[in-house]
């Protein structure tokens, strides 16, 4: 049960990675209320979170409220990163959500206090099936294309992804996305 469960895992992630990976533009968008989708996707984590005793907080400076994009797959860009901030964080760990503004972009930024990543693996870290640590993230019930989806889900919006780490004191992922000017009435 457990050998099938990863199964449908990967194959789920792959088929969104095809999907994403043959998408040039977004079509299906709509005002997607951020504050609404990572409280989700907290909801979401918040039991793998509870066994390793994991906090979450969130900071929203209100500067943006709502982000034109496919709700899908922002809440699936953002629950890969929550959900690998938990999953590769140490007991009693934290993970910090903040979502702000700066020169009219959207800033996500992910920040843990988990076991970080080495610095000469950080040019892989978003290529298919990439695994930092093999081992552990068999164990952790990753398929390796976690990464990657987010990478190419921020590049369908013009986006940029930035990570800084250092090991044994965790890791911080920065996603910039544009924010569309508003259109004016004639």
């Amino acid at each position: 049960e457990i050998e099938s469960d990863r199964l449908i895992r990967l194959i789920n992630d792959i088929l969104d990675l095809s999907d994403i990976e043959n998408m040039a533009v977004e079509s299906q968008t709509e005002d997607v209320i951020i504050d609404d989708v990572i409280v989700e996707v907290i909801s979401l984590v918040k039991n793998d979170a509870a066994e390793k005793d994991v906090t979450i907080s969130y900071h929203n400076t209100g500067a943006v409220v709502s982000y034109r994009a496919n709700r899908d797959r922002f809440k699936q860009l953002l629950l890969n990163l929550v959900s690998n901030g938990v999953r590769y964080n140490r007991e009693n760990g934290e993970v910090d959500i903040c979502a702000d503004e700066v020169n009219r972009k959207l800033r996500i930024r992910v920040k843990d206090t988990g076991i970080g990543i080495p610095e000469d693996k950080m040019p892989r870290l978003f290529e298919r099936f990439y695994r930092v640590d093999k081992s552990r993230s068999t164990r952790s019930g990753g398929t390796g294309l976690g990464l990657s989806i987010v990478k190419h889900i921020v590049n369908i919006y013009n986006g940029e992804i930035y990570v800084s780490s250092e090991p044994d004191k965790g890791s911080e992922f920065t996603i910039f996305l544009p924010i569309a000017e508003e259109k004016t009435k004639a």
